[in-house]
């Protein structure tokens, strides 16, 4: 009878037991003391201790990390995998131990008398993780894998159905590139893709392909490449030193004070005031 091959536990599959052995070592030192010391501890209790509510809370917080993880691992099996329906089970089971958990919690902290103790709902709480994972767990054969979801295919490229020919492509540049240097649209704040897409006998499918592909950028990039340009020459311009950088922004297409500095900035690396006192 051949059997199949166990993988070692790797550190990330020891962190599960990182909860247990913490929760052991905290208790050891109480474990550690003779029965009259436990009894006299006991005797003491005064209350619910603050560490036992942290504690639960731990505890909560650790299970439903369980649940989520569970969930995402259902999204990335097959739907027809016989795990799937194992697993949904799982989350159900877990979803009421986590019920009960809050419950023997609240029960605690507010010291409510029911005819169960919080002790022993937390305890029907703990016994039914501990069984629906290892009745989960026992279905399973030995070395068993799930099956994962083939990868998605690759994105289609955006254009991919409508290529320009090489000489539509460079038809289409030149004429674009003589509407922007001589009729200078971009000066417009307004301007859209639609506009401009008129203006050079272009749909703007053909125009938005032509900027993306060829340009360096989307249409919004394209047109401030342009306003920077333009605005960089205005405060050059020792003719239009009187006039204030907002006015010369908005001439150069800019609609705000704040999306002119943004861009000047990205573009240049300094602000439009910066870069008027060099000039």
């Amino acid at each position: 009878m051949r059997c199949c091959p166990i993988k070692k536990l790797g550190r990330r599959a020891l962190l599960h037991f990182a909860p247990f052995a913490v929760a052991t070592l905290a208790m050891t030192p109480f474990y550690l003391q003779s029965a009259e010391q436990k009894l006299a501890w006991l005797s003491r209790w005064d209350g619910w201790p603050w560490y036992m509510t942290v504690a639960g809370l731990a505890k909560l917080a650790i299970l439903l990390a369980y649940i989520r993880a569970t969930y995402l691992l259902v999204g990335r099996v097959p739907a027809d995998s016989d795990l799937v329906r194992d697993l949904r089970r799982l989350m159900g089971m877990w979803l009421v131990s986590a019920v009960l958990s809050i419950v023997a919690l609240a029960m605690a902290v507010l010291d409510v008398e029911q005819p169960l103790s919080a002790d022993a709902m937390d305890g029907i709480s703990l016994m039914l993780f501990v069984f629906a994972t290892a009745f989960t767990a026992m279905r399973l054969p030995l070395g068993y894998r799930p099956r994962t979801l083939p990868p998605p295919p690759p994105p289609k490229p955006r254009y991919a159905g409508s290529q320009l020919s090489a000489g539509d492509r460079d038809a289409f540049l030149a004429r674009l590139n003589a509407c922007m240097a001589q009729d200078q649209p971009y000066r417009n704040g307004e301007l859209k893709l639609e506009d401009l897409a008129a203006q050079v006998a272009m749909t703007p499918h053909e125009l938005s392909q032509l900027i993306n592909e060829h340009c360096g950028g989307n249409f919004a990039d394209y047109l401030n490449r342009h306003r920077v340009e333009a605005l960089k020459l205005a405060l050059r311009d020792p003719g239009q030193a009187g006039s204030s950088i907002l006015d010369l922004a908005l001439l150069a297409g800019f609609n705000s004070k704040s999306a002119m500095n943004r861009v000047f900035k990205k573009h240049t690396g300094m602000t439009p005031g910066e870069f008027r006192d060099q000039a």
